[in-house]
């Protein structure tokens, strides 16, 4: 990824595919590729977060955020509503809509920068898996 911008429209692009995944006629491929969906009434109306053990780590994923939580190191988040892509230093995945300042590490902040590479590459690789079982999945022909 060569720069902040070319990440975020990536990103985005791809949120709008996972929405369009959750209504997929061959039904919820998020859930069919093994997310746990999460329910949050007093969140947001309608909304859920997705939430998958991948690695030694977590994804999670929501209309206003998708990120790499756990393992012990500085994982990743984007935040969709205003671009916003950072080391995220919490082991637990934030609430979406709130995103506290003292966990998010800036990639412009040298102390960070290797972390947040680190961490946004581990991201698009699952990312990456993502797509490409996305991609066999739907080839197959398999319906619910």
């Amino acid at each position: 990824m060569s720069t902040r911008q070319e990440l975020c429209a990536r990103l985005g692009v791809q949120m709008l595919q996972w929405g369009q995944d959750v209504r997929s006629p061959a039904g919820n491929l998020l859930v069919k590729h093994g997310f746990s969906r999460i329910s949050q009434p007093s969140l947001h109306k309608g909304s859920s977060r997705y939430r998958l053990n991948w690695q030694d780590r977590v994804v999670e994923l929501h209309g206003f955020c998708a990120g790499l939580y756990g393992g012990g190191r500085p994982g990743f988040i984007y935040v969709r509503s205003n671009n916003l892509v950072r080391a995220y230093l919490g082991q637990e995945s934030p609430l979406p809509g709130t995103y506290p300042t003292a966990l998010l590490a800036s990639d412009l902040d040298p102390l960070w920068r290797k972390a947040f590479v680190l961490a946004r590459d581990e991201f698009l690789n699952w990312v990456d898996h993502y797509l490409g079982w996305r991609r066999r999945f739907l080839k197959s022909g398999v319906r619910p």
